[in-house]
């Protein structure tokens, strides 16, 4: 484990998290500090602005007595958070412009505000849970409305970004509310809690007009990839469009270097020759070896050279 140093703040039954410090800008939280439960995650607690809580505040050393630096702002790169938490309170990740993912607990329910306010490379969001349970991941999605992936333990999806915009009427006062992007609606998808898998493949049935091809391609991916709750109905959706689409898809994966997802896409057999061969073309450009390797061996595999055959009269 990474030495760190927890600032906390005691409540009934467990702990508030008030600001860390560490030797690494990817950490694992502890789930106890000084035997109570981490509850919460305090306003500020990772931004770059420094926290100003009310009440004592104890300070807790894990790991080996070195230099540390606060765990905030550029200094955040990746964090889970413990499993058990239930409140990440406002503007717990404020100007953490570098952090790319975070992973959560399902018992994590409540949301202040502007809690990830200027976090443009988060991509990833990681819940500890099966997709059949109740999380709050309805309020972070709120709170999140760029590009971002979501997996959790037997499912993964993708939600496309979407713009808000609030304009005020003057001098009445009257303020209008227009949202563009489909990644609201997909927004939507719950039912107690719970993610609504019918109602999120439902939407890409109707709307495949509305979004960019590459959103589309990484949301039919995670879905044929880990079909949680697939209906074979909108699985045959999600592969006849990746059919038309397989030099966006192939593109999209190879630029990742998502070695993984470029297996699991050969392996649907709905490559054509040009895209394989468009794909290999990219690789070579960006002298991606191992990956130009592998898309070699699918093109032998896929579209073997047939051997002339020749008739002779004797």
């Amino acid at each position: 484990m990474a030495s760190m140093v927890l600032h906390w703040q005691p409540l009934e039954q467990g702990a508030r998290l008030v600001r860390v410090e560490s030797d690494s800008s990817v950490l694992r939280l502890p789930a106890q500090v000084e035997g109570r439960s981490i509850l919460e995650i305090g306003p500020y607690c990772f931004s770059a602005t420094p926290p100003s809580p009310r009440g004592p505040v104890y300070t807790t050393r894990i790991g080996e007595d070195i230099s540390l630096v606060p765990l905030a702002g550029n200094q955040v790169l990746g964090l889970e958070l413990p499993a058990q938490a239930v409140l990440l309170d406002n503007a717990a990740f404020y100007n953490c412009r570098k952090l790319e993912w975070l992973r959560v607990g399902p018992s994590l329910v409540q949301t202040g505000s502007d809690l990830f306010s200027n976090c443009f490379a988060l991509g990833r969001l990681e819940l500890d849970a099966g997709a059949g349970q109740a999380t709050g991941l309805r309020k972070l999605l709120a709170a999140l409305p760029g590009d971002l992936e979501v997996i959790f333990r037997d499912a993964r999806l993708f939600y496309p970004e979407y713009d808000e915009e609030i304009d005020e009427t003057a001098p009445a006062h009257i303020f209008s509310r227009t949202i563009s992007g489909e990644g609201y609606r997909y927004r939507q998808c719950f039912s107690g809690g719970q993610v609504s898998f019918g109602e999120y493949d439902a939407i890409f049935q109707r709307e495949k007009a509305q979004e960019n091809p590459v959103s589309l391609c990484r949301l039919a991916l995670g879905r044929l990839e880990y079909p949680y709750a697939l209906s074979p109905a909108a699985r045959q959706d999600y592969l006849d469009y990746l059919s038309g689409q397989d030099s966006t898809a192939l593109t999209y994966l190879v630029k990742q270097e998502d070695i993984e997802g470029i297996n699991f896409f050969l392996g649907l057999g709905i490559t054509s020759p040009a895209a394989l061969a468009a794909a290999q073309d990219l690789a070579l450009e960006k002298e991606l070896g191992e990956i130009s390797a592998l898309l070699l061996d699918w093109q032998h595999r896929l579209f073997p050279v047939k051997k002339k055959t020749y008739d002779f009269d004797l």
